[in-house]
């Protein structure tokens, strides 16, 4: 019987089933699980065919099929496939508002396929829904429910113009095909069913984590590591904004909760 409160024990099984049903993935679900955890986002690039929308689409059945929206992105999306078409009601009153039910502002997960590719009228939106959670919605300020969002791309950004996105993925993982042989067969010729996914995790769980984890205290020998990390990425030329920095501690918090 564990000895960590009742809750931990809840994320500690739906930790292991998510791993077991995805392939040399432990680390990548550690992360989802870490940033989710601090309300922080992550990228995956990687090449096709290695399993970015399968890893989001396992995680997100956590929570239940209403909470995850998921959408490839080019540059021919219009921002009401993102974020709702503009209401006929409210433009009888001179309100430019999206209808956002069913979209990205309406949802916990989002799952953003090829995210470097979004035209720039939707990557205008979609920072300030990736940094604070928030939609501008004519005259109003929307509060989403967003907890995590997951960008995936085949290749990293190809300018200049896509750093501010890039910037609100405090996490990028990079993801390969499987390179053991064995589980590579086994995905291939599989010697067994699959164990189904244990049932969804309530939002009264969902809060009891978040919760232990902003409690957390950080030890005072954290300070000076931090310190020096941050010397030793600005002697080779890598300079973080102090929002990364401040965000990275929750991450830390986070990954020190998961272990």
């Amino acid at each position: 019987m564990s000895n960590q409160p009742k809750h931990w024990d809840e994320l500690a099984i739906r930790r292991k089933a998510l791993k077991d049903a995805l392939f040399e993935r432990d680390l990548l679900v550690d992360l989802l699980l870490a940033c989710w955890l601090c309300g922080e986002n992550l990228l995956m690039v990687g090449p096709p065919g290695t399993a970015k929308s399968l890893v989001v689409e396992t995680f997100a059945q956590m929570f239940g099929s209403g909470s995850y929206f998921r959408y490839l992105l080019t540059k021919f999306t219009t921002p009401e496939e993102i974020f709702g078409p503009i209401s006929m009601k409210m433009l009888e009153h001179d309100k430019y508002e999206r209808v956002l039910r069913n979209r990205a502002g309406d949802r916990k997960i989002l799952f953003l396929d090829e995210c470097f590719k979004a035209s720039s009228a939707i990557l205008n939106a979609l920072l300030t829904l990736l940094n604070e959670g928030l939609f501008f919605n004519d005259s109003k300020v929307v509060k989403c429910p967003t907890e995590i969002v997951v960008g995936a791309s085949n290749e990293y950004e190809a300018d200049d113009s896509l750093y501010a996105l890039r910037d609100r993925f405090l996490v990028t993982a990079q993801i390969n095909g499987i390179a053991d042989d064995d589980l590579w067969l086994e995905l291939l010729f599989p010697s067994k069913a699959r164990t189904p996914l244990p049932g969804t995790i309530s939002e009264s769980v969902a809060d009891l984590l978040r919760q232990d984890v902003q409690a957390l205290g950080v030890s005072p020998d954290v300070k000076p590591a931090v310190r020096t990390i941050k010397s030793a990425l600005m002697a080779n030329g890598i300079v973080l904004s102090d929002r990364r920095w401040k965000n990275a501690m929750g991450l830390v918090k986070a990954w020190a909760a998961l272990s």
